[in-house]
Order: C-alpha cells, then sequence, then structure tokens
C-alpha cells in the first residue's frame, strides 16, 4: 500500500510536466498437452507516468496490473489478480553524466529477439508480451567522448534464473546482488559495448560483448561468457543477425542463437509451462518479415525455430496508429510439437498523453 501511496503521489505533484501511457492487453492461450485440452486467459493494464520536475531530473514509473485464469477440462487450475510495480526510478543528469536510482531496467542488448547481454530480464519466446519487473539499485553512466561512455551498476535483486540453471542448481530462484560495468564505443559505423558482471554473493563471472552497425545491410552480434570462481562451471550464450530494407516498404531480418546455458529445451515444455517457462534450447533460428503501413503502422510474420528438436513458434501481427497517439496491436502465435499444440491470441491497444 506505502508502494501504490508513493506511486500516486509522484504523479500529483508533478501534474504540470508529465506524460501518461495506457496500455491494455488480453490474450487468450489454448493448448493441448498429451491430448488433455487446456486454455488460460490473462488480462494486462499497464499506467506508465514519467514526471519532469526540473531539466536536470526525470521520474519515470510503471504500474502494472494483471488479472490471470486458467482451466483444463474437469477443474479450474487458479484465478488471481494482482498489482505490480515494475518501475519507479528517478534519472539525474549531471555534466556528461546520467545516474538512475530506484527500480529501472537497463538494456545492454543490442539484439531484436535474441539477446544474451540482456542479462536483466527473464528471457521467455512463449510468453513475450509478459512485463519484467526492474532491478532494485543504482547505475551511474559517465561520458567520455561524444562517442563513447562507461557505465557502474549495482543491483541488489537479481534473479539469477537469467543466467542459467547450470551454474546455479537448486538455488536457481534466488536473488542475488551484482556489480558491474559496460563500456560501449563507436567506430566506424558500429556501435560496440563490453559488460563484466560479478555476482557478489558466490563469485560467479560473467564477460561478454555486443556490436551493431552497417555493411550495406544491418548486422549485430553478441556474446556471453560465464564461469565460477574456480572455473568448473561455464556457460556460452551467442548470438549473430542482419536485416535488409528493400521495395521501401520491405524490412527482412535473419537470427541466429546458440547457448549452453543449462535451461530446459521444447522436450520439457509441459512441465515448464508450470516452471516459469525455462524452455531455452541450444540452436535456434528466427526469421521475419515487415511491410510498412507508411508512417500509420506496419503488418508482418515471424518464426522462431527450433533446430535441435524441428520446432517452432509462427506469429503473424499487425500494428497500426489507429489515431494520434493512439495504436492497436494485433498477433497469434502458433507453437506445435509431437505432444503440445498450442496457439495464443494477443490484443493491446496503447494511449499516450
Amino acid at each position: 500500500m506505502r508502494i501504490l501511496n508513493l506511486f500516486w503521489g509522484i504523479i500529483l505533484i508533478s501534474s504540470l510536466n508529465a506524460s501518461v501511457s495506457f496500455n491494455g492487453r488480453f490474450y487468450h492461450n489454448d493448448f493441448i498437452i498429451i491430448d488433455e485440452k487446456k486454455h488460460f486467459n490473462i488480462t494486462l493494464l499497464d499506467f506508465r507516468f514519467n514526471v519532469f520536475p526540473t531539466d536536470i531530473i526525470k521520474i519515470k514509473s510503471e504500474l502494472e496490473y494483471k488479472i490471470m485464469n486458467a482451466e483444463n477440462k474437469a477443474a479450474v487450475y487458479y484465478n488471481s489478480d494482482n498489482i505490480y510495480l515494475n518501475l519507479l526510478y528517478a534519472v539525474f543528469y549531471p555534466d556528461n553524466s546520467k545516474i538512475i536510482l530506484g527500480r529501472f531496467l537497463p538494456d545492454w542488448s543490442k539484439g531484436k529477439i535474441f539477446k544474451p547481454l540482456d542479462i536483466f530480464n527473464y528471457k521467455s519466446y512463449f510468453n513475450r508480451y509478459l512485463n519484467n519487473t526492474g532491478i532494485d539499485g543504482f547505475s551511474g553512466k559517465f561520458y567520455l567522448t561524444d562517442l563513447s561512455s562507461i557505465e557502474f551498476i549495482y543491483t541488489y535483486n537479481i534473479k539469477v534464473k537469467n543466467f542459467g540453471k547450470y551454474l546455479y542448481g537448486d538455488s536457481a530462484e534466488e536473488t542475488h546482488s551484482f556489480t558491474g560495468l559496460n563500456f560501449e564505443s563507436h567506430f566506424f559505423s558500429f556501435d560496440n559495448n563490453y559488460i563484466y558482471l560479478k555476482d557478489i554473493a558466490n563469485g560467479m563471472n560473467f564477460i561478454g560483448t555486443a556490436i551493431k552497425g552497417d555493411l550495406i545491410i544491418g548486422i549485430w552480434g553478441e556474446l556471453l561468457y560465464g564461469f565460477n570462481s574456480d572455473n568448473t562451471k561455464k556457460i556460452l550464450s551467442a548470438a549473430a543477425g542482419a536485416d535488409y530494407s528493400f521495395f521501401k516498404h520491405y524490412v527482412l531480418s535473419i537470427e541466429y542463437y546458440y547457448s549452453e546455458n543449462g535451461y530446459f529445451d521444447y522436450n520439457f515444455y509441459e512441465y515448464s509451462m508450470y516452471s516459469n517457462n525455462d524452455t531455452q534450447t541450444e540452436k535456434y533460428f528466427a526469421g521475419n518479415i515487415d511491410y510498412l503501413l507508411s508512417d500509420a503502422g506496419s503488418i508482418g510474420a515471424g518464426i522462431i525455430y527450433d533446430i535441435k528438436n524441428a520446432n517452432f513458434i509462427f506469429y503473424p501481427y499487425i500494428h497500426y496508429e489507429v489515431l494520434q497517439n493512439f495504436t492497436a496491436d494485433c498477433s497469434v502465435y502458433s507453437f506445435k510439437t509431437e505432444n503440445i499444440s498450442q496457439y495464443f491470441l494477443s490484443l493491446s491497444v496503447n494511449i499516450q498523453y
């Protein structure tokens, strides 16, 4: 309750200089596991408030209300509704620097779908519609030149399952404190960053790099390597992608992902549906094509293919600006394996003020 009072208090005291965004989403999911039909519905309401008390201070927040129910042929599994404070942080802009304090969500990745360096988000390629709760901590970015910067970060509540259950075993559901840095630079037509992150609790180390730029076509790549203090446990995740625009309105992109992070694969999908969707396998391929509808939006389709198990997810979608500051999205995801058949419908509207 105190969190909600603080949330609304920030909005009221800064109402003369603020931006507001509302996002409402509904998802219906039908799936069949070994001839038993099940379904669940999720309704999500997001409220985002950004206030600007002064020219060098911004306060950003996101409050999410989630209603969920699920059932099979015989009985209702659960019904629940919850409120989540996903984000609440202040941003300060002293000379040549950027300071963040509170609950925020950094993203050090440069990929589109596969993001090894997006280590502060828990990744699921099935329930991609769910928002992530931010990390609580501090970030300080200092601009060395116009084309380079270094960022120091400290957080005390990262879920270590983001890094793979192989490294953490039975402690994968715990939250640990981390400290790290991210060095960013620009050479020629490429943006680069190099990261280091350390688990203060048990000495796990993570190093990584990412690159993104243009060589006739757009290209990007990422690499993350993790190891424990005595180097007896190691993980490796890598991704690479490219995109190309043609005929003015079309954009084609492809990506490849390789991982040795110890997550479950699709063979355990029926189990992982009830264990936070730990469904990363060793090798993925993704393709996507977009048709740009002038300034009004886009339509497209994508596929994520599991090379190891020959399973895939297919998802057509449309994004359209109905009116100024009012957009609507619709997508359908389809997933099929030997024992599982699943699809879900996603509807979303977004209003900004």
